[in-house]
């Protein structure tokens, strides 16, 4: 099997696995520690939702532009980086920064392993 196509293969098992654990404990932390609002958890889970529906298209619409190998590469630096933010702050600015990054709110393609789904249009 081809070496990139193995390497697709390990990336999307481990943002997979990551998914299941965001999943649950992501709404827990913000309700717990961080001690937000249900209806600001709901706000911040729909921007999440609506911005990844636009990064996608545009992130897919540049990946067939240019080299997708690369452009993968820079946007699976944003799901690390959305976490980084997202237990570094409470500011409320900052964390929908984090919701748009790494692509929470999209529960089917967290549940399917698309965590950060920007990434699905190139990985696919």
């Amino acid at each position: 099997m081809n070496k990139n196509i193995n390497i697709l293969i390990v990336f999307r098992i481990v943002r997979s696995f990551i998914a299941g654990y965001i999943t649950v404990f992501l709404p827990l932390f913000l309700y717990n520690v961080l001690k937000l609002s249900l209806v600001e958890i709901g706000i911040l889970f729909a921007i999440g939702a609506l911005f990844q529906s636009i990064l996608s298209f545009l992130v897919g619409y540049i990946g067939d532009k240019y080299n997708r190998k690369k452009l993968l590469f820079y946007i699976s630096l944003l799901f690390p980086l959305s976490l980084i933010i997202l237990y570094f702050s409470s500011n409320i600015y900052l964390l929908i920064l984090s919701f748009v990054f790494g692509g929470f709110g999209t529960v089917g393609a967290l549940a399917g392993g698309g965590v950060g789904a920007v990434v699905t249009p190139l990985i696919n």
